[in-house]
């Protein structure tokens, strides 16, 4: 027995002492399989996004990685939501264009070493804003396509109220814009290599805050046409749409290479050959040593197409895209629009216009002076509904304020337009007349603790009904109690509390008034409203009243509106006390 026991012994040292022998082998071939893990790539650490701080992006920023060569970003609509990518990069921010106003976003980030992905960073959260009082963002931005060899040239119209601009590249491979430049100017040249470009957007900024990103631009700088090759051909072709009234000015972008250009033109560009890179319906007309050509051989308002060709000694490349312009010119001898009708107290939350159409013009201008200053809308047809628009707060056109209103026709083609017609008068009705409050009367029942005093209200309301269709609805009356301030009390409802002059109930329908004669003169209709109220008190105690009269109007084809009267004269009534 005791031999067996020895055996059993001896076997489990020597597979242990195997076991050992293994691990110690596989530690020293630098294997570890057993046990292998990956190193850990730490998360990026400061991750923050921007909240507020840009108009139509969220911002990322995070703290370098070491060895890391990109970066990847994940987004989430909640805390705890589900996140999916957004984008990657190699800088150590991200610019999420993707979003939309009072929307929130949850952002993490982690590293790429290697080739190997790291842990996610915490998550932050960000928002867009829109700075108060930032300028527009920038418009008609544009960059040069091969006009240079050595860089591209970003331009863009000013911004009203911009003192310094941001430009942005979108460089290749990448997914983000990323800032290279800001300038005072409305241009940049930006260094590149010959054959390279970019995506380009401009971001305008004054002490208020920085634009959205503009719209995009592409731009590239061009190798250049080798010793034996003709230029390549030109881009951005444009003509002018009635901008002179002698010529037709058509532009586009340099080729390099070039010493002279070509210009083509063509009644229309449906020509099918045009389509396959072909003259089609094209004839020359002239040439170019610059870029830009007048052409005065046009008939006013009619349309023309236009391409190009850039050539040097060699040859000349295929023609250009087109783009049509046309020769503007006044309409001489139309008269401007005649029948200009505005409405005068007609409507609570608009203003009708209408005029007689004018033939050949494909749109009008209507011009109003709110506040002494001019505004322009453009109208497709010849009537227009000024509305009050309550929810962005406006006030135009104001209730009860004058407008003046002015039409004039504009032709085909931006041909022109006729002069401004004679001027007409609307007014936008909707605040009620002023309650006079005239009398307030009082009974007292009384016991020996307390005091009840029956409380009436009695006021006038005034309506002219040739002049406004908009009566009172109800009545809001403010109290005050001692010395405190007013506050809205109650409410008084115009139908079932208002007596006419004869002790008729007042009604709506009764105030469906049009006098006979349109020149007669307003008739005023005056209305005598009650309102009790029973107030208790256990001391001397005195209490002061004003109302307003109150209109709410709900017209589905337009806004919803409620108006008030100013405020009424107050009175005042001592009730005594037990």
């Amino acid at each position: 027995m005791a031999g067996r026991g020895s055996v059993r012994i001896s076997t489990l040292v020597w597979r242990n002492a195997f076991a050992l022998g293994l691990v110690a082998v596989m530690v020293a071939l630098g294997g570890c399989y057993l046990l292998r893990r990956d190193p850990e790539i730490p998360p990026p650490t400061g991750a923050r996004a921007s909240q507020g701080d840009y108009s139509d992006s969220v911002r990322v920023t995070w703290e370098q990685v070491d060895g890391a060569s990109r970066y990847e970003v994940q987004r989430a609509p909640e805390q705890g939501g589900t996140y999916t990518a957004v984008g990657t990069t190699s800088e150590t921010s991200y610019e999420d264009t993707d979003v939309e106003l009072g929307q929130g976003y949850w952002y993490r980030v982690r590293a790429i070493v290697a080739g190997e992905r790291g842990m996610w960073s915490d998550a932050t959260m960000g928002y867009p804003g829109e700075p108060e009082d930032a300028p527009e963002a920038p418009t008609g931005v544009r960059a040069t396509a091969g006009d240079h060899t050595d860089k591209v040239v970003v331009s863009w119209d000013s911004a009203e109220g911009a003192t310094t601009y941001e430009v942005y590249r979108l460089d290749d491979g990448e997914d983000a814009y990323v800032k290279i430049t800001d300038t005072s100017d409305t241009t940049y040249d930006d260094p590149v290599a010959a054959g390279s470009g970019y995506w380009y957007r401009i971001r305008a900024c004054s002490e208020a805050g920085c634009s959205r990103l503009s719209a995009r631009a592409w731009g590239f700088a061009s190798l250049g046409p080798g010793a034996d090759e003709a230029p390549a051909r030109p881009r951005w072709v444009e003509a002018t749409e009635g901008e002179y009234d002698d010529r037709i000015r058509v532009t586009w972008s340099a080729s390099a290479g070039a010493t002279y250009y070509e210009v083509y033109r063509a009644d229309d560009d449906d020509n099918p050959l045009t389509l396959l890179g072909g003259d089609g319906d094209y004839e020359r007309i002239g040439e170019a040593d610059a870029p830009e050509y007048d052409d005065f051989d046009v008939n006013a308002c009619d349309d023309y197409w236009y391409r190009v060709k850039a050539c040097n000694e060699v040859g000349c490349s295929d023609l250009s895209r087109a783009d049509d312009g046309v020769r503007g010119t006044p309409m001489e001898g139309v008269s401007p629009p005649g029948g200009l009708t505005a409405s005068y107290r007609t409507y609570a939350n608009r203003i009708e216009l209408s005029w007689n159409e004018v033939p050949g013009a494909v749109e009008y201008e209507l011009r109003y002076t709110p506040n002494g200053d001019e505004e322009t809308i453009t109208v497709d047809g010849t009537t227009y509904a000024h509305e009050y628009e309550h929810a962005n707060g406006n006030g135009v056109p104001a209730a009860e304020k004058e407008y003046e209103y002015r039409v004039r026709a504009v032709g085909v083609d931006a041909c022109g337009h006729t002069d401004w017609s004679l001027a007409e008068t609307g007014v936008r009705s909707g605040v009620p007349a002023v309650p006079d409050l005239t009398d307030i009367e009082t009974v007292a029942n009384g016991n020996d603790d307390e005091q009840t005093h029956s409380v009436t209200l009695t006021w006038t309301w005034t309506w002219k009904p040739a002049e406004s269709p908009n009566p009172v609805d109800d009545f809001v009356i403010f109290r005050r109690r001692g010395a405190a301030g007013f506050s809205e009390h109650a409410t008084a409802d115009a139908e079932a509390a208002a007596t006419d002059e004869n002790g008729d109930k007042y009604l709506k329908a009764d105030l469906d008034y049009e006098p006979a004669n349109e020149d007669d003169d307003p008739v005023e209709v005056e209305y005598t409203f009650t309102w009790t109220e029973q107030i208790t008190v256990e001391e001397e105690t005195s209490f002061s009243y004003r109302l307003r009269a109150r209109a709410d109007f709900d017209d589905p084809d337009h806004v919803v509106e409620e108006a008030r009267s100013s405020a009424s004269n107050s009175r005042s009534v001592t009730l005594s006390g037990p």
